[in-house]
């Protein structure tokens, strides 16, 4: 079985040998000027936005399917109703479609604006579609790393985003009907070699590649000097969550990512399905998000886990971290025996929800710049709020996804604070944090 290997552009290139210190404010940051800081795996998608209300007026039977579609994932995750897609947008039914980029895109997109050299390693087809999301991602700074195969795949993956008259969101694309992987197999390479860099894995990754190959790759990637992987497990956390026994891919998620992973963002529920296949852990962390990250971080004996950070909507994030007793700016306590650092992030306040598709991808975005720059957690946490709050000012992600701009003006704008229950130090982080993005 052949493995993922790095492409060309990505193996070692004048890298600084240096010793891996895996305590926080203490990672080496004496290394060469890297070509990338992070690297996205995969799901490279276009999302072709369909408004099912203004469908109603080009053809009223197609528009009652997808409202009906709206209601429930059994119909809306048909084939045929991927396939009634297709068709009608290559007849102009439902043409022009708006599209935009999507997938780890966002993620990209939302690291290049904060400072990152960022590439996405993946798949983009030689259609129009593909020649889009090029566009795009060339014009917003992220460089491609083609996916080559053993086979030609000429098109581009869409998912076709259904949005209501409430402006509620539901998705259907390739990704839901499979057979997985949806790609062949990667050309297998013989250099080994990689310069440090920061990869980002979502479940979407897992759609296109199999597991046991994308944990291999996060593996190695993590034995370079300053090589991290930052996991996103995202809504595909369902699909992992088949019946335990069944031989199928998902167990390589389920069993691989404690060893392999340095920072998992997940939100409630993603959380806990990565537990399925510990009860126990999963009946004492599921009603308090803190006993939730702490058993992640600590759910293995060589789990390698760093910051584990459980998002938690309008009420904020937690984020939990190794070695952090004493740690200027943290709370810590002690879980299982072992000291676990502690910190909690109220939402931002922004004048007005218009979108929450995106805001998890900025929210890691700004986390993978905090963790590759060295920055303690509470820092890195404060920026991802802002960044997550400011993507959920705008409509659609992609390139509307945060600009340093609106991150700014959310780190300043006050909060109304409770003088009983107000962390003194979240001030002070996003002042911080607002002085350092200055100096870029």
């Amino acid at each position: 079985m052949p493995n993922l290997t790095l492409p060309a552009a990505l193996r070692t290139h004048a890298a600084v040998r240096c010793r891996r210190l895996r305590t926080r404010n203490l990672r080496c940051r004496a290394r060469a000027d890297p070509q990338y800081d992070v690297v996205s795996l995969g799901n490279l998608c276009v999302d072709a936005f369909l408004n099912v209300p203004e469908c109603a007026a080009a053809e009223p039977d197609t528009a009652n399917r997808l409202t009906f579609a709206m209601q429930s994932d059994v119909h809306l995750k048909d084939p045929s109703m991927l396939e009634l897609l297709v068709e009608k947008q290559a007849h102009g039914v439902l043409d022009p479609v708006p599209l935009e980029a999507g997938g780890h895109c966002n993620f990209l997109i939302a690291a290049s604006r904060l400072g990152l050299k960022v590439a996405a390693w993946g798949h983009i087809g030689a259609d129009s579609n593909g020649t889009f999301l090029s566009d795009v991602l060339t014009s917003e700074g992220v460089t491609h790393l083609p996916m080559e195969s053993g086979d030609d795949v000429d098109t581009t993956l869409t998912c076709y985003v259904l949005v209501d008259d409430k402006s509620e969101h539901r998705f259907c694309s390739r990704y839901d009907f499979g057979p997985w992987p949806l790609l062949p197999d990667p050309v297998e390479g013989d250099d080994k070699h990689t310069s440090g860099f920061g990869l980002c894995v979502n479940g979407f990754s897992f759609d296109e590649l199999e597991g046991e190959r994308v944990w291999k790759f996060a593996r190695d990637v993590r034995e370079t000097p300053d090589g991290f992987v930052l996991f996103d497990p995202g809504p595909r956390c369902k699909r992992f969550a088949l019946p335990a026994g069944e031989d199928n891919d998902e167990q390589h998620v389920l069993g691989s990512w404690p060893s392999c992973v340095d920072i998992l963002c997940v939100t409630r529920e993603e959380g806990l399905q990565l537990l399925r296949e510990r009860p126990s852990a999963r009946a004492v962390a599921s009603d308090d998000p803190l006993a939730l990250a702490a058993t992640l971080l600590l759910c293995e004996e060589d789990a390698v886990l760093q910051w584990v950070v459980v998002k938690l909507g309008d009420r904020g994030a937690v984020l939990v971290e190794r070695n952090s007793r004493g740690d200027a700016g943290s709370g810590y306590l002690v879980y299982n025996g072992v000291d676990v650092g502690v910190h909690v992030s109220p939402a931002v306040q922004v004048p007005e929800v218009v979108d929450t598709v995106g805001c998890g991808d900025s929210f890691a975005a700004a986390l993978a710049l905090g963790y590759r720059r060295g920055w303690a957690a509470d820092r890195a946490l404060a920026l991802a709020a802002a960044v997550g709050g400011a993507t959920a000012t705008r409509r659609g992600a992609g390139r509307n996804v945060a600009d340093m701009k609106t991150v700014c003006t959310l780190l300043t704008e006050p909060r109304d604070y409770d003088a009983e229950e107000s962390d003194p130090g979240e001030l002070g982080a996003k002042v911080w944090v607002l002085n350092e993005l200055s100096r870029q």
